[in-house]
Protein backbone atom coordinates (compact mmCIF):
# COMPACT_ATOMS: atom_id res chain seq x y z
CA UNK A 1 0.00 0.00 0.00
CA UNK A 2 1.73 3.65 -0.71
CA UNK A 3 1.61 5.51 2.21
CA UNK A 4 1.66 8.93 0.44
CA UNK A 5 -1.82 10.50 -1.83
CA UNK A 6 -1.55 12.56 -4.24
CA UNK A 7 -4.26 14.48 -5.72
CA UNK A 8 -3.23 16.29 -8.76
CA UNK A 9 -6.28 18.11 -9.17
CA UNK A 10 -6.20 19.13 -5.79
CA UNK A 11 -5.20 23.03 -4.08
CA UNK A 12 -1.71 21.57 -2.94
CA UNK A 13 -1.28 20.25 -6.81
CA UNK A 14 0.72 17.67 -8.81
CA UNK A 15 4.00 17.70 -7.21
CA UNK A 16 2.64 17.59 -3.51
CA UNK A 17 1.59 14.25 -1.54
CA UNK A 18 -0.22 14.20 1.85
CA UNK A 19 0.07 11.39 4.54
CA UNK A 20 -2.96 11.59 6.63
CA UNK A 21 -4.13 10.18 10.03
CA UNK A 22 -7.71 9.81 11.22
CA UNK A 23 -8.27 13.12 12.99
CA UNK A 24 -10.55 11.76 15.97
CA UNK A 25 -8.22 9.09 16.78
CA UNK A 26 -5.05 11.68 16.47
CA UNK A 27 -6.43 15.48 17.33
CA UNK A 28 -7.04 17.45 20.12
CA UNK A 29 -10.10 19.54 18.68
CA UNK A 30 -10.76 23.23 19.64
CA UNK A 31 -14.78 23.77 19.58
CA UNK A 32 -14.11 25.65 16.53
CA UNK A 33 -12.28 22.52 14.92
CA UNK A 34 -15.76 20.07 15.96
CA UNK A 35 -17.57 22.94 14.11
CA UNK A 36 -15.51 23.40 11.14
CA UNK A 37 -12.88 20.64 10.52
CA UNK A 38 -13.85 18.23 7.25
CA UNK A 39 -11.90 15.86 9.03
CA UNK A 40 -14.07 15.42 11.90
CA UNK A 41 -16.91 14.91 10.11
CA UNK A 42 -18.55 12.44 8.05
CA UNK A 43 -17.36 12.90 4.90
CA UNK A 44 -13.56 12.55 5.73
CA UNK A 45 -13.06 10.46 2.91
CA UNK A 46 -14.58 12.42 0.05
CA UNK A 47 -12.57 15.33 1.43
CA UNK A 48 -9.19 13.66 2.21
CA UNK A 49 -9.18 10.84 0.26
CA UNK A 50 -8.49 7.14 2.20
CA UNK A 51 -7.61 8.15 6.16
CA UNK A 52 -8.44 4.83 7.71
CA UNK A 53 -7.18 3.39 10.77
CA UNK A 54 -4.28 1.11 8.64
CA UNK A 55 -2.40 4.52 8.31
CA UNK A 56 -2.16 5.11 11.99
CA UNK A 57 -1.31 1.64 12.89
CA UNK A 58 1.44 1.77 10.00
CA UNK A 59 2.44 5.52 11.41
CA UNK A 60 3.27 3.09 14.92
CA UNK A 61 5.65 0.63 13.02
CA UNK A 62 9.16 0.80 14.01
CA UNK A 63 9.49 0.47 10.38
CA UNK A 64 7.46 3.40 9.57
CA UNK A 65 10.33 6.01 8.93
CA UNK A 66 11.95 3.52 6.50
CA UNK A 67 9.18 2.64 4.83
CA UNK A 68 8.31 6.39 4.04
CA UNK A 69 11.72 6.76 3.54
CA UNK A 70 11.48 4.71 0.69
CA UNK A 71 8.51 5.52 -0.73
CA UNK A 72 9.91 9.27 -1.05
CA UNK A 73 13.17 8.14 -2.51
CA UNK A 74 11.34 5.40 -4.80
CA UNK A 75 8.67 8.75 -6.36
CA UNK A 76 11.38 11.55 -6.39
CA UNK A 77 8.63 13.28 -4.65
CA UNK A 78 9.74 16.83 -3.58
CA UNK A 79 6.73 18.17 -1.39
CA UNK A 80 5.33 15.96 1.42
CA UNK A 81 2.27 17.69 3.06
CA UNK A 82 1.99 15.51 6.83
CA UNK A 83 -1.83 15.73 7.90
CA UNK A 84 -4.47 17.37 6.14
CA UNK A 85 -6.15 15.24 8.01
CA UNK A 86 -5.05 14.28 11.46
CA UNK A 87 -1.98 15.21 13.96
CA UNK A 88 1.34 14.07 15.90
CA UNK A 89 0.17 11.88 18.78
CA UNK A 90 3.59 11.25 20.75
CA UNK A 91 7.07 11.91 20.98
CA UNK A 92 8.10 8.58 19.03
CA UNK A 93 6.08 9.96 15.59
CA UNK A 94 7.00 13.03 15.83
CA UNK A 95 10.54 11.56 15.48
CA UNK A 96 9.85 9.57 13.24
CA UNK A 97 9.21 12.52 10.90
CA UNK A 98 12.67 13.83 12.38
CA UNK A 99 14.41 10.67 10.65
CA UNK A 100 12.14 11.10 7.62
CA UNK A 101 12.95 14.60 6.86
CA UNK A 102 16.68 14.25 7.61
CA UNK A 103 17.12 10.96 5.22
CA UNK A 104 15.06 13.12 2.20
CA UNK A 105 17.06 16.74 2.65
CA UNK A 106 15.78 17.67 -1.19
CA UNK A 107 12.21 16.66 0.12
CA UNK A 108 10.21 20.00 1.34
CA UNK A 109 8.12 18.99 4.40
CA UNK A 110 4.86 20.89 5.81
CA UNK A 111 2.67 20.70 8.83
CA UNK A 112 0.59 22.24 11.40
CA UNK A 113 -0.45 20.62 14.60
CA UNK A 114 -2.34 21.86 17.99
CA UNK A 115 -0.56 19.00 19.98
CA UNK A 116 1.83 21.27 21.89
CA UNK A 117 2.66 18.77 24.47
CA UNK A 118 5.35 17.75 22.48
CA UNK A 119 6.57 21.29 22.02
CA UNK A 120 10.43 19.99 22.45
CA UNK A 121 10.19 17.45 19.27
CA UNK A 122 8.08 20.19 17.54
CA UNK A 123 10.49 22.83 17.63
CA UNK A 124 13.12 19.89 16.72
CA UNK A 125 11.59 18.95 13.53
CA UNK A 126 11.32 22.72 12.68
CA UNK A 127 14.84 23.14 13.13
CA UNK A 128 15.32 20.66 10.05
CA UNK A 129 15.96 23.10 6.86
CA UNK A 130 13.39 20.96 4.57
CA UNK A 131 10.38 20.60 7.49
CA UNK A 132 7.60 23.43 8.60
CA UNK A 133 6.26 23.05 11.66
CA UNK A 134 3.18 25.38 11.95
CA UNK A 135 1.01 25.74 15.43
CA UNK A 136 -2.51 26.38 14.88
CA UNK A 137 -4.74 28.90 16.10
CA UNK A 138 -7.84 29.50 15.76
CA UNK A 139 -11.45 31.21 17.12
CA UNK A 140 -11.28 29.14 20.28
CA UNK A 141 -7.63 29.36 20.66
CA UNK A 142 -6.63 32.87 19.10
CA UNK A 143 -3.64 33.24 20.62
CA UNK A 144 0.31 31.75 20.45
CA UNK A 145 2.04 29.60 23.18
CA UNK A 146 5.25 28.64 21.15
CA UNK A 147 7.98 30.17 19.22
CA UNK A 148 6.88 27.89 16.23
CA UNK A 149 5.53 29.59 13.01
CA UNK A 150 1.41 29.98 12.98
CA UNK A 151 -0.88 29.09 10.83
CA UNK A 152 -4.24 31.29 11.99
CA UNK A 153 -7.81 31.04 10.59
CA UNK A 154 -8.23 34.11 8.38
CA UNK A 155 -10.64 35.72 10.22
CA UNK A 156 -8.26 36.13 13.45
CA UNK A 157 -7.00 40.01 13.94
CA UNK A 158 -3.58 38.10 14.52
CA UNK A 159 -3.18 37.47 11.05
CA UNK A 160 -3.90 40.29 9.59
CA UNK A 161 -0.36 40.99 8.09
CA UNK A 162 0.09 37.13 7.87
CA UNK A 163 1.03 35.36 4.46
CA UNK A 164 -1.98 34.96 2.67
CA UNK A 165 -2.74 31.37 1.64
CA UNK A 166 -4.17 31.36 -1.91
CA UNK A 167 -4.49 27.40 -1.60
CA UNK A 168 -2.58 26.98 -5.14
CA UNK A 169 0.82 26.10 -4.46
CA UNK A 170 1.92 25.69 -7.96
CA UNK A 171 0.77 29.61 -8.33
CA UNK A 172 2.82 30.64 -5.21
CA UNK A 173 5.43 28.56 -6.46
CA UNK A 174 5.19 27.06 -2.70
CA UNK A 175 6.56 29.80 -0.47
CA UNK A 176 5.38 28.98 2.72
CA UNK A 177 6.75 25.86 2.14
CA UNK A 178 10.29 27.06 1.67
CA UNK A 179 9.97 30.11 3.96
CA UNK A 180 9.23 29.77 7.96
CA UNK A 181 6.38 32.61 8.08
CA UNK A 182 2.93 32.87 9.63
CA UNK A 183 0.26 32.07 7.51
CA UNK A 184 -3.40 32.70 7.20
CA UNK A 185 -5.91 29.85 5.70
CA UNK A 186 -9.28 30.84 4.36
CA UNK A 187 -12.20 28.84 6.34
CA UNK A 188 -13.75 26.83 3.79
CA UNK A 189 -17.50 25.05 3.94
CA UNK A 190 -17.55 21.24 4.16
CA UNK A 191 -19.09 21.63 0.14
CA UNK A 192 -16.42 24.05 -0.73
CA UNK A 193 -13.68 21.51 0.51
CA UNK A 194 -15.20 18.48 -1.57
CA UNK A 195 -14.62 21.13 -4.68
CA UNK A 196 -11.18 22.24 -3.99
CA UNK A 197 -10.09 18.66 -3.02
Amino acid sequence: MDLLLNRPQGCYGPKTYIFNLPAPATCRPTAWCLAHCPALQDNTESVFGHVGPEKLTISRRKDFADMMIGEIKRKHIHFVKVHSSGDFYSRTYVRKWKKIGQACPETMFKTSTKRLEFIDDLVDLNALPNFVVRETIDPSKPKPVTNLPLSAISTLAIAKNFFECIRNCDKCNFYCWYNKIDESMPVFSHREWKWKK
